[in-house]
């Protein structure tokens, strides 16, 4: 049996567990492979966290229990940010969100390095948007970009359908439109900005009937899709502002609705 333990050298991550060894290439390999005893090297897929910040926990491993210790524990922070520190700082932004699948997320956005920012986003509204319309379904099985944008659609068509039947109308946004930058003010409409400008804003719905985010498109200087959210001052501010299919708006299209959101942002007089 293997003393448990955890370390880091020449882009691999070790873990000692009982009588297994697990040996995890970082970013971009991304191999894994284990043995057990005096067995051969086999690949597997690991199913325990791999990337947290030092907000969170590293969560626990699925078969085995491990030692609590905070020395054994420092060990394992230390590995794991090792490895941490090998993924590409936006892949390891996206991915850490998520307490499981982060191996197979991991190897998703590999596949698409120019998908990042784009998976990351889908996911996290698929994942919303099942916890409503079902709840009690299984986790869904993601094994590439195509099946992922497949899967948003179909769970976002079955979402969309859900809130048409308790009436297409959204909040009143907390700011007035101008002749440039426009509330999107029903569902079938925030479903058509997305159909239009190729983007997954279909599925921000239930943000907006919580009240964390309101949609808008903007005319000019471009046409874009813009997000604003509320800071804990009270103040709105730009959460996304994208173009056609998720690309960055242009300096002069940030200026424009930045110069509109300050016409409503909060003063203090002294």
């Amino acid at each position: 049996m293997s003393t448990p333990g955890f370390g880091f050298k020449n882009r691999k991550l070790y873990v000692f567990v009982d009588d297994r060894i697990m040996l995890l290439e970082a970013w971009p390999s991304l191999k894994a492979v284990q043995k057990y005893g005096q067995s051969s090297w086999m690949e597997f897929t690991p199913r325990f966290r791999l990337l947290f910040d030092e907000t969170q926990g590293p969560g626990d491993f699925p078969d085995e229990p491990l030692p609590t210790g905070e020395e054994f524990l420092l060990q394992r922070r230390r590995a794991f940010g090792a490895f941490r520190a090998n993924i590409p700082v936006p892949v390891a932004a996206a991915v850490e969100k998520y307490q499981t699948r982060q191996w197979k997320l991991l190897q998703l956005m590999q596949k698409s390095p120019a998908a990042i920012e784009l998976a990351g986003i889908m996911i996290s509204h698929l994942l919303e948007m099942k916890r409503i319309v079902a709840p009690d379904a299984p986790p869904p099985r993601i094994h590439s970009l195509a099946c992922l944008r497949t899967l948003h659609d179909m769970v976002l068509a079955e979402f969309l359908h859900m809130d048409q039947q308790h009436g297409g109308a959204l909040p009143k946004p907390p700011i007035p439109g101008s002749k440039k930058i426009v509330p999107i003010l029903t569902g079938d409409d925030l479903r058509e900005e997305g159909k239009t400008q190729k983007n997954c804003v279909g599925g921000y719905v239930y943000k907006i009937r919580e009240g964390k985010t309101f949609i808008y498109r903007v005319l000019e200087p471009e046409r874009a899709t813009l997000e604003i959210i509320m800071t804990s001052e009270g103040d709105w501010i730009i959460g996304q502002l994208k173009c056609h299919s998720n690309t960055n708006a242009s300096a002069a299209t940030r200026q424009a609705v930045q110069s509109w959101l300050d016409q409503y942002a909060l003063s203090v007089c002294g």
